[in-house]
């Protein structure tokens, strides 16, 4: 009986000290889970602190970025709005009739049929190929782009305004010009040939006004166009925008729901941590 009472209390005796060496450690825990705790919490504040400070820096260079690109964005939509609108522009020339011929009421009408006569169009279509304005094949052609856009009518006495226009780009304007150009002096050649057929001394027919543009188009749709590419340079941009949110926001939601995450929470739950009991 001595003998085994010896051991019980042996017994009792290590298992005791196993219990305060188990406490003590868990002491030793404890106060590594409050250094840890009081570290998370320096560094979150830090970081907020941080934020703080960027947050206008980083606000600025927003707002000045936005700008940035608004400016480019229109710029780049203007200029491309002029590449790709074709304005309508307009050329005048002037001719001169002398003689009974002016005075009939058939004439503006006669003019314009000769105006768009095989003879006519031949030779205007000989001066144009000879100042490199290819433009048109061959006399069908240009009779068809001059026959809806070509305009006769009766200024003055005896003068006779001739005006053509058409849809071209702003550095094909100058064609215009060229073609009404050729057109009045086809038809002077004309009638100087018909003069000279008649036994006419005097010329019949004159240039009253040299062939002119007009310094603007008579339509523009550059700013319409310009306003279409802007918008979808915006939306294109808004698209982007929103993908890398959505994206940013995703790997959030994957960072948030991490094992380290839970860790964490776990570390600053105070039931997963009660106080060691007196031994």
């Amino acid at each position: 009986a001595p003998l085994a009472q010896h051991h019980q209390s042996a017994f009792l005796a290590a298992h005791q000290l196993a219990i305060r060496s188990s406490q003590q450690q868990y002491r030793g825990l404890l106060q590594q889970r409050q250094t840890l705790l009081e570290v998370e919490q320096f560094l979150e504040s830090s970081e907020q602190e941080m934020i703080r400070r960027w947050a206008s820096h980083r606000a600025a260079h927003l707002v000045l970025s936005a700008m940035l690109f608004l400016m480019v964005a229109g710029l780049a939509s203007y200029h491309l709005g002029r590449i790709l609108s074709r304005p309508v522009w307009r050329g005048t020339v002037v001719l001169a009739a002398h003689g009974q011929a002016a005075t009939e009421p058939s004439w503006v009408n006669d003019e314009r049929q000769l105006l768009l006569s095989d003879a006519v169009l031949t030779e205007a279509l000989s001066q144009l190929h000879q100042r490199a304005v290819n433009r048109f094949a061959d006399v069908a052609a240009l009779r068809g782009a001059l026959t809806g856009a070509l305009t006769v009518a009766a200024g003055a006495p005896g003068r006779l305004q001739v005006q053509w226009q058409q849809q071209l780009k702003a550095s094909e304007a100058d064609q215009v010009g060229l073609v009404l150009e050729a057109l009045g002096r086809a038809r002077l050649g004309y009638q100087m040939v018909q003069d000279h057929l008649a036994g006419r001394t005097e010329a019949t027919l004159t240039i009253a006004r040299s062939t002119s543009t007009d310094p603007e188009p008579i339509s523009d749709r550059h700013l319409e166009l310009a306003g279409a590419v802007f918008g979808g340079i915006l939306a294109t941009g808004l698209f982007l925008i929103l993908l890398v949110r959505y994206r940013l926001t995703a790997s959030q939601q994957t960072l948030h729901g991490s094992h380290r995450d839970q860790a964490v929470a776990s570390l600053k739950t105070a039931e997963s941590w009660p106080a060691p009991s007196s031994p």
